[in-house]
């Protein structure tokens, strides 16, 4: 039946087309998630190395208090 077979193509269509869509989206996607990772374990980091020296400087304070 003619409605039956159209239904299956465009099901298959459909498909394939969620398929290459969902891959090409990923393609663009992943140059700005890198950057963005990137970005963010930059800035831990920075923010890592403020809080490490204000506990050694605390540390240090404390031990020239005593």
């Amino acid at each position: 039946e003619p409605s039956l077979l159209r239904e299956r193509v465009f099901a298959d269509v459909q498909q394939r087309l969620d398929l290459v869509l969902e891959q090409r989206i990923r393609e663009l996607l992943a140059p700005t998630l890198a950057r963005m990772a990137d970005d963010c374990i930059l800035q831990a980091r920075a923010e890592l190395d403020v809080t490490i020296r204000d506990l050694v400087a605390q540390a240090i304070d404390r031990q020239r208090s005593r």
